[in-house]
């Protein structure tokens, strides 16, 4: 396997792990806001936060 494809192959599964923990926490039945410490800079909301204060992120 050359580096190329093991970067490929990485990034795909870094995609996909992302995709999973999305929509378990959408499904959570609560809104998640999740925020950097230094900043304040919003990292993630799920849909249901999204949804409550109408937000685009």
């Amino acid at each position: 396997m050359e580096t190329e494809e093991i970067v490929v192959n990485q990034n795909s599964n870094n995609i996909n792990t992302y995709a999973s923990l999305e929509e378990i926490l959408d499904n959570v039945g609560c809104g998640i806001c999740v925020i950097a410490m230094e900043g304040e800079e919003i990292l993630f909301t799920n849909e249901k936060m999204r949804n409550f204060f109408h937000l685009a992120c």
